[in-house]
């Protein structure tokens, strides 16, 4: 102020002190082209694209709030990770210890029949959300529990590719790799790019229980919990987060490889996606396992991590209210929270009054409900769009109706 007041003229040491000019140079002809041509030949032997990045981003932090800024520098910081400047300084100046990987995979020869180890493998550069550090949940996502799948495949697999392709498929899929946080009543992952746990377990089955169904007794798609548990990560997928101060991954696997064949076993926890998204990440992770460089056309379409938050139905007014209290006690898995002890309690009651029904059907017969479906109801015709998921509720429902003999007025579809 005492300046744009008095209007003083002032030297070039009380502007170097003041912070308004970056540094003096000494008096003499040509001493400061020389100083500036040193400074810029400093500045040309670094990255150009990193310098670049760096100005940009300089010019525009006198234009953007604070946490616009931060992730405008995320931004580009993560950028410039897939350039080549980025690979040259990890080859010359990064510590070899952040260089090496979390921990090799072993060799068969490396380990012994009927025998485990864990590992973890550290995740690929992100390819989606380089700008946020938490992802928040919806309350209606929250279903605190992993989903399982094996998927059993002809011969060993190859250990070192399934890391790569694993690194690679979880950089696109970079909230699997987080940690569920809470905040009051609101849930959160924290993006911390967490390493993933493998298990990898060599057996040495009995040659007579090999069979084309092995290690399974028959080739159900959904088998009892007592045959599929061996074949899960429950060493490291095991709790069910309550207080908030999770620390358990969201996504784990066991690898359990014989002579002639592997099982997957996916641990996938469904508070951050559902079974869809496991279906979408394990199609990513074999297009990769194929080829480690498949292009974008070879793979399903990226995520896009839009979460949709409801409304709470009673600030909708009378009608909305009335009609959600109606349903409330036919749907208290949706509508309530629970403590954990009581949640398993509701559970195990409703357990004993349950009567579980295996149906099997084969390709072929769903095609032909499907076909049915669509003949039977003439609003296909409209553009309305029937799925073989339609086609089979409908068969189930009409089913049940044969069996009870009696109407079926409402049927709640828990989950697909």
């Amino acid at each position: 102020m005492e300046l744009m007041l008095t209007g003083r003229n002032f030297s070039a040491k009380e502007a170097e002190q003041w912070g308004l000019v970056n540094r003096i140079v000494g008096e003499g002809e040509g001493q400061v082209v020389k100083e500036a041509v040193d400074l810029a030949q400093k500045i040309a032997s670094k990255g150009q694209i990193a310098v670049q990045a760096t100005k940009e981003m300089i010019n525009a932090a006198g234009e953007l709030p604070l946490t616009e800024g931060v992730r405008f520098e995320r931004r580009l910081f993560f950028g410039l990770f897939s350039t080549n400047d980025k690979q040259e300084v990890y080859k010359y100046s990064r510590p070899i210890s952040l260089l090496a990987p979390v921990a090799p995979f072993p060799t068969q020869s490396a380990m012994a029949a009927d025998s485990t180890a864990r590992f973890l493998v550290p995740v690929g550069e992100p390819r989606a959300l380089p700008c946020e550090t938490a992802m928040k949940l919806p309350a209606q996502d929250l279903f605190t529990n992993y989903v399982h799948n094996i998927h059993v495949i002809p011969g060993k697999i190859d250990l070192e590719r399934f890391k790569s392709a694993l690194s690679k498929a979880v950089a696109r899929y970079p909230h699997k790799a987080g940690r569920l946080r809470r905040e009051g009543d609101d849930w959160k992952i924290d993006l911390t790019d967490s390493p993933i746990p493998v298990l990898v377990s060599w057996i040495a089955p009995n040659p007579s229980e090999l069979s084309e169904s092995y290690p399974f007794p028959n080739d159900f798609n959904i088998q009892p919990d007592n045959l599929t548990q061996p074949f899960f990560n429950s060493e490291d997928c095991s709790k069910i987060f309550v207080t908030g101060d999770a620390t358990d991954p969201l996504l784990g696997f066991k690898l359990t490889i014989w002579e002639n064949g592997t099982a997957i076993g996916i641990s996938w926890c469904h508070a951050c996606s559902d079974a869809y998204s496991m279906w979408e990440f394990t199609r990513c992770l074999s297009a990769y396992y194929v080829d480690l460089d498949a292009p974008e056309s070879a793979l399903p379409l990226a995520p896009s991590f839009y979460r949709h938050f409801f409304r709470s139905p009673f600030s909708r007014g009378p009608e909305a209210s009335d009609l959600t209290e109606n349903f409330l006690p036919r749907m208290p898995h949706l509508a309530k929270d629970y403590e954990l002890t009581s949640l398993w309690q509701k559970y195990e009651a409703q357990e004993a009054i349950t009567n579980q029904v295996q149906l099997r059907l084969s390709g072929e017969s769903l095609e032909k409900m499907f076909n049915e479906a669509k003949e039977a109801d003439p609003s296909t015709s409209g553009g309305v769009k029937i799925t073989v998921h339609d086609a089979l509720s409908a068969y189930l429902i009409k089913a049940l109706h044969k069996s009870q003999g009696k109407p079926m007025h409402t049927v709640i579809l828990i989950l697909n």
